[in-house]
């Protein structure tokens, strides 16, 4: 299993994206608000199988974000999912790619989430 492990890490390394779609549904998981004008987003990485040793549970992304009063979003902070979770995590080496491909949803949940914002202020 080992040799296993390493022959797919060594294939992959630096193909943080490719490698972690292999094995997870990397889906967006909602916004919250937390006050003067924060938005915090989540990114859920669900396994595509519970059972494969290289996915054992869930992980989760967070990203922190701020918006003034025209609703324009300013990224803060984002957080990748840890190894405790995802345990490839410790071996994708390069992870811009998959920096760049968690923003990208997480902004999506942000912008999802000022538009509820808008439609309650206007009802």
């Amino acid at each position: 299993m080992r040799d296993l492990i390493r022959h797919i890490i060594t294939e992959e390394t630096n193909k943080s994206v490719k490698l972690l779609k292999k094995y997870y549904e990397i889906e967006g998981d909602g916004a919250s608000y937390r006050g003067d004008d924060i938005i915090h987003t989540m990114v859920t990485f669900f396994p595509k199988d519970y059972d494969n040793v290289m996915s054992p549970d869930n992980g989760s992304s967070f990203c922190r974000w701020e918006f003034d009063d025209q609703h324009n979003l300013t990224f803060i902070h984002l957080s990748l999912p840890g190894s405790y979770f995802i345990p490839l995590m410790d071996h994708i080496g390069n992870t811009k790619d998959l920096e760049e491909y968690l923003l990208g949803i997480h902004r999506k949940e942000a912008e999802k989430f000022i538009l509820r914002l808008k439609i309650r202020r206007d009802n």
